[in-house]
């Protein structure tokens, strides 16, 4: 419009606005030249840029075919020479301007166009929408119509051209059955009427469509009602059997528990009686080791006294020899200095001597104490071996006890194999295994006994054999001092 309003000017000689002719038919060229590049963005988005194909689906009544024709008349076939028609010496406008026939009927308008082309009332829009329902397209179109935007006074009828009034419309969208973008939008529009029975036309085809895939489904339900009858009936079976190996299970754990019951009090008094026979054991071995250190003792103690017994004969018989001297020189006339050295060594012998005595009865009384001391070890040793009996004893029970209880083991062993059949164990492997071992333990600790009564027997008699030779040794201290003693007096 801008191109051909410069032309008329231009008819008076004005080549200031024949100038601006060719400047507008320039701007037309560029448009018309896109999509036509050798560039990637245009070769991808050519369909889109062609403007020839845009105007013939726009409300612009321009005919993009002979405009493009337009263009290269006058600038020439690449758009860049420029040329006009002289008449007079002036461009002759009538052979310039663009020709074509306006009169385009209503079916030419674009479908979401045409109910506001023209506008049927111009008080009905602003010019320019501000939102949604003040915009004639989304108020009046054919698919949007939007009852929100009229009232009692600016209705559909006064405001919207009626071009689809009775009909029904529909967007038809071209290429998307392919799962790509759509090539072509379309619309297509029947009369009510018509388009009810079409849609109930294609209800009663699609109806008769699905009733061979009914049949079929409804003989496949019948199979599958048939086959879910059968396994129902498995089923049942299967759970009748589940309940009786279920009872049975129920019971055989129930004797299980109460075995299991007994087996652990069993078991614990099993460990009580190991714990009170490793303390036993204990004293016992204790026992044994004090009469060897009392052996010690009083092996030392008579090595003492042996001396001691042989220190005082000795001295014994130095001072009887020097009694002797004595009695010699007394028996002699007069009182010489040898007598007085005499009578003061017999003096020091007696002293000698009484000291002699004094160490046999120190000699006698630590061996009374050591006799003493092996009785008691003696009476403790007797106290260990009825202990040891008394162990020996309580052992044995346990063990038969222990073998009495084969007749429940078998039925633990029963019950585990109907407990295999239903599927679980219930631990009574290990209940058996746990009887097995109590068994072992109860023989073991028997010979533990027996073992710890053997002991106790030897202790006893190595006690005895002490005790008879501290008795020994102090009846020769005894026997020693009674000399010592006379030989002083």
């Amino acid at each position: 419009l801008c191109s051909q309003r410069f032309l008329l000017a231009a008819g008076n000689g004005d080549q200031a606005a024949l100038q601006s002719f060719f400047v507008h038919m320039q701007g037309i060229a560029s448009i018309l030249q896109l999509g036509t590049g050798d560039g990637m963005h245009e070769k991808e988005n050519a369909h889109i840029l062609d403007v020839t194909r845009c105007l013939r689906s726009s409300v612009f009544p321009v005919d993009g075919t002979r405009l493009r024709a337009y263009a290269t008349q006058w600038l020439g076939e690449a758009f860049t020479s420029p040329r006009a028609a002289y008449a007079g010496g002036n461009p002759d406008v009538a052979a310039m301007r663009f020709l074509q026939s306006y009169r385009w009927h209503r079916g030419s308008i674009p479908f979401k166009e045409r109910p506001c082309v023209p506008l049927a009332n111009l008080q009905c829009f602003p010019r320019t929408a501000s939102f949604a329902s003040e915009s004639c397209t989304h108020c009046c179109g054919a698919l949007s119509h939007d009852a929100s935007c009229f009232d009692a006074v600016w209705t559909f009828e006064r405001c919207c051209q009626r071009d689809f009034d009775g009909l029904h419309c529909e967007e038809v969208r071209h290429g998307e059955e392919r799962g790509e973008v759509a090539e072509l939008v379309d619309f297509k529009c029947l009369p009510i009427e018509e388009h009810e029975a079409d849609v109930a036309e294609k209800r009663l085809r699609t109806a008769r469509d699905a009733v061979p895939k009914q049949e079929s489904a409804i003989k496949q339900a019948e199979v599958a009602l048939v086959e879910a009858r059968q396994l129902h009936e498995q089923a049942i079976a299967a759970f009748e059997a589940a309940s009786q190996r279920a009872t049975k299970a129920v019971a055989a754990l129930t004797l299980r528990i109460g075995e299991e019951d007994i087996a652990a009090e069993a078991l614990d008094q099993a460990n009580m009686k190991e714990v009170t026979k490793k303390e036993e054991r204990k004293r016992a071995e204790e026992a044994v080791m004090a009469p060897r250190s009392l052996a010690a003792e009083i092996a030392e103690a008579e090595r003492r006294h042996s001396e001691a017994v042989a220190e005082a004969q000795a001295k014994a018989r130095a001072t009887a020899d020097r009694h002797a001297v004595a009695r010699r020189a007394r028996a002699t006339e007069g009182r010489t200095q040898c007598h007085s050295d005499a009578q003061s060594a017999a003096r020091a012998s007696a002293l000698e001597l009484v000291a002699a005595e004094r160490a046999a009865e120190a000699a006698v009384a630590e061996a009374a104490t050591k006799a003493t001391a092996a009785l008691a070890a003696e009476t403790d040793a007797k106290q260990e071996l009825a202990d040891a009996d008394w162990s020996l004893e309580l052992a044995r029970r346990l063990e038969k006890t222990i073998r009495g209880q084969t007749s429940w083991l078998a039925v633990l062993k029963r019950a585990l194999a109907l407990a295999r059949r239903v599927g679980r164990s219930f631990g009574l492997i290990r209940v058996e295994g746990d009887a097995a071992e109590a068994t072992v333990a109860s023989s073991r600790r028997v010979a533990d006994a027996l073992t710890a009564r053997g002991l106790a027997e030897d202790r006893l008699q190595a006690v005895k054999a002490q005790a008879a030779e501290a008795e020994a040794t102090r009846v020769s201290a005894v026997a020693a001092r009674e000399v010592v003693s006379r030989q002083r007096h």
